[in-house]
């Protein structure tokens, strides 16, 4: 079985502007650097530990999403403008990509996490033999886990994430996280869930009914109170339906974005050391240069 490494570009990116070292960094020419040159050098030391098959990449774009355009106040309490310097570290870590052979998809109107999604449904409805690793923190991305081909990873940690991990630390499978979301909110994503329902009531309603579907299903639900459900909690479900299943749509990761992949572009290939050495040395990545020097071969 071949092993593929999904990335989500901006979150890894902007950890890695955040979280990576102490000081700003710049290039030779003033440029902030700091995100991209963490970035890379978490990227090759992911090629040595980790000896991907295949790695794609998917980014965000700056158009409007289709969840902005459902809900305005999705995601509002996250500043709009980026920080000085990150436009041109995602302009420069795409351009080094590029130089590495790596596929980065994206499409206007969709966030990473759907093409991810995307990737993925297309992998698993293929004759292709491929785990599938998230890279990614996203907890957005638990609801794709399956057992034994998708998994997460957090390559600034080295925390892996599978498919019983999740039933341990949330309550609920990988599958029925949506629908927990769609429940108790995601105050993270500005998503409001059903108001007066937190994560404790959301995992014993799931528990005992499996998903929304049977729960709002041919008035089930008003017909049988259940064991986990307060008559309040069963008011509260039934008189906000609308926006727990409105809620259920924007937390849920598409898996239909118009985007053409190419099983045989993400195949990891030795790369073009000598362009690569070149941008390398124009942003004062000097220690990457090395890195090469000193081992001929890094994957």
């Amino acid at each position: 079985m071949k092993n593929l490494f999904l990335i989500d570009l901006y979150l890894w990116i902007y950890t890695s502007a955040f979280a990576g070292t102490k000081e700003e960094l710049k290039s030779p020419s003033g440029e902030i650097t700091t995100g991209t040159y963490v970035f890379f050098k978490t990227f090759l030391k992911m090629l040595r530990n980790h000896q991907p098959d295949m790695i794609c990449v998917a980014s965000d774009c700056h158009a409007k999403t289709f969840r902005k355009q459902m809900y305005e106040k999705y995601k509002n309490n996250r500043p709009e403008a980026m920080p000085e310097g990150m436009s041109q570290q995602i302009k420069r870590t795409k351009e080094i990509l590029n130089i590495m052979g790596i596929p980065v998809y994206e499409m206007p109107g969709y966030e990473a996490d759907d093409i991810i999604g995307t990737v993925v449904d297309k992998i698993e409805k293929s004759d292709e033999d491929i785990k599938i690793i998230i890279c990614t923190r996203d907890k957005d991305a638990i609801q794709l886990l399956r057992e034994d081909k998708v998994e997460m990873l957090d390559i600034n940690k080295g925390n892996k994430t599978i498919f019983s991990d999740i039933i341990k630390k949330w309550g609920v499978t990988p599958i029925q996280f949506v629908d927990f979301l769609a429940l108790q909110g995601d105050p993270s994503d500005n998503v409001p869930g059903v108001k007066g329902i937190g994560p404790k009531t959301a995992v014993e309603l799931l528990k005992e009914w499996g998903s929304l579907d049977r729960i709002f299903r041919n008035n089930e639900f008003e017909n049988h109170i259940p064991i986990a459900a307060t008559p309040k909690v069963c008011e509260k479900l039934i008189n906000q339906k609308e926006m727990c299943l409105f809620s259920k749509n924007l937390v849920t990761i598409r898996r239909d974005v118009p985007i053409e992949i190419n099983f045989e572009d993400m195949k990891v290939k030795e790369f073009d050391w000598n362009k690569l050495n070149s941008i390398f040395e124009e942003l004062g990545f000097h220690s990457l240069m090395q890195a090469r020097t000193k081992n001929r071969r890094l994957f």
